[in-house]
């Protein structure tokens, strides 16, 4: 049914996906000039009242509400107009905010907040992903990502969208399983510490699921400690184990000793990793903390907490810079920034580099490489790297300086333990991010302080540099 309708008796939908009608200034003058072009699609209040009415040829007096012309009804109201042309139909609750999602969606008219927030309210009636496929007209996979997004702290997705956050952001959340986790990194999404962030979290969570099957193994051999080697008097680095190599093939990586006395293995968890100690004779270390005055003792702690704090987040500035590196997707024609920034980054690898490194090329392309290449392991390289030919460049100009979380901005174990911790210049690493900035690449504010020596943890400023 076809009606003209006073504009008073036409309320917005209260589940209208739509939040923000935006500027409705241009609608406006365009319906003073030339009236409402399309009818708004209008459900009665009540429409069991209407439709006695309909039934008896009396008027309806109830109100309207709004399926589709939101911004319509808003702009001929602010053009001066009291009624407007309206299809009057009957739809039942589900049904309406399908079709209000499908009118704004195929109009691009709804962010990914107000779409997620949408979807939600259809499950909430008892929506199913796939009946919702089916009535808005997207796939089940869509459907999905956007339920995924309401399941997010909404004022805090609501500011990552306004700081410029798109959908791949979000599904990047979807790594991190503990809720407090997620919703901590989800205040940064949309800033240039979100990758830091995510890539902590992901560690931390790793860290959490494998270590406890790890030290299952290590336990009969071996005994907890909260220091690093060099801290321990009489005990030397033994072997490690890796969590992601771990969870991968439910292998140590080495032998547990046939034999052993007690006290002879220390095991520490780190980050990334479980390390081994072996007590060693004739092992140089600093005194025992029972030795030191308390005053000293407190400052031994603090420069432990901190030494510890910049190894965890040198290892995960390192596992951004491969992560970009692996990801970054080079055309064949780069335009003259990259050319500029790849030239510079060939030159400091003529100056601070080394040879090829066969096997930190091949982790690049997620080959494994024990020893010696064998001849299948060749020739899977040589397929990966049939690439665009600047991504091989790269790649491999990466190699040669062999980056690595050791690569860092501060001195350290192998270093005198007064000045272990201190932040240091090291121009290989200033190199790496010069080139990978220059191609898009976002430091996190963590990275920055580390390259500049302004970062809390810094034991203090060091004057020596590294080439």
């Amino acid at each position: 049914m076809i009606a003209n309708i006073e504009i008073k008796k036409i309320i917005p939908h209260p589940d209208n996906p739509r939040k923000n009608l935006g500027d409705l200034t241009e609608l406006a003058e365009s319906i003073k000039t030339s009236g409402i072009l399309q009818n708004l699609t209008v459900v009665p209040e009540d429409p069991a009242r209407y439709k006695k009415n309909l039934a008896s040829k009396h008027a309806y007096a109830g109100n309207y509400i709004t399926i589709i012309g939101h911004r319509r009804r808003a702009a001929a109201e602010l053009a001066g107009l009291t009624e407007v042309p309206c299809t009057v139909t009957d739809m039942d609750a589900k049904t309406q905010i399908a079709t209000m999602l499908l009118e704004n969606m195929q109009r691009s008219d709804l962010t990914i907040i107000e779409q997620a927030q949408g979807f939600q309210m259809m499950m909430d009636l008892g929506e199913t992903t796939q009946s919702i496929a089916e009535k808005t007209g997207f796939s089940e996979t869509t459907v999905r990502r956007r339920l995924f997004v309401a399941s997010l702290d909404a004022k805090k997705s609501t500011s990552a969208y306004e700081r410029g956050a798109t959908l791949d952001d979000y599904m990047k959340l979807q790594m991190i399983t503990d809720e407090k986790k997620r919703n901590k990194v989800l205040e940064t999404l949309g800033t240039n510490n979100f990758n830091y962030e995510l890539e902590n979290a992901i560690a931390e969570e790793l860290r959490d699921r494998v270590s406890p099957g790890i030290i299952a193994k290590i336990e009969v051999f071996a005994k907890p400690t909260d220091k690093a080697s060099w801290e321990i008097k009489g005990y030397g680095y033994h072997s490690r184990c890796g969590y992601e190599e771990y969870e991968k093939t439910g292998k140590l990586g080495f032998e547990i000793p046939a034999k052993y006395d007690p006290d002879e293995y220390l095991y520490h968890v780190s980050k990334r990793d479980v390390d081994i100690y072996k007590r060693q004779d004739n092992f140089k270390a600093e005194k025992k903390m029972s030795e030191l005055p308390p005053a000293e003792q407190e400052e031994r702690r603090e420069h432990r907490r901190k030494y510890k704090g910049l190894k965890d987040a040198g290892e995960i500035a390192y596992r951004l810079r491969v992560d970009f590196v692996q990801s970054i997707s080079l055309k064949p024609s780069l335009n003259a920034e990259q050319v500029e920034a790849l030239s510079k980054f060939a030159f400091a690898c003529v100056c601070l580099g080394d040879r090829f490194d066969f096997s930190h090329y091949a982790s690049l392309v997620d080959i494994k490489i024990d020893g010696y290449m064998s001849y299948s392991q060749k020739r899977e390289l040589k397929e990966k790297a049939n690439a665009p030919a600047p991504r091989v460049l790269l790649m491999s100009l990466y190699s040669m300086l062999r980056d690595s979380a050791e690569n860092t901005y501060y001195k350290g174990a192998e270093a005198a333990a007064d000045v272990r911790g201190n932040h240091k210049q090291n121009n290989k690493l200033d190199a790496i991010y010069d080139c990978l900035c220059a191609l898009g690449y976002q430091m996190s504010d963590e990275e920055t302080a580390l390259r500049d020596g302004s970062h809390e943890l810094f034991q203090k400023e060091g004057q020596e540099g590294e080439p």
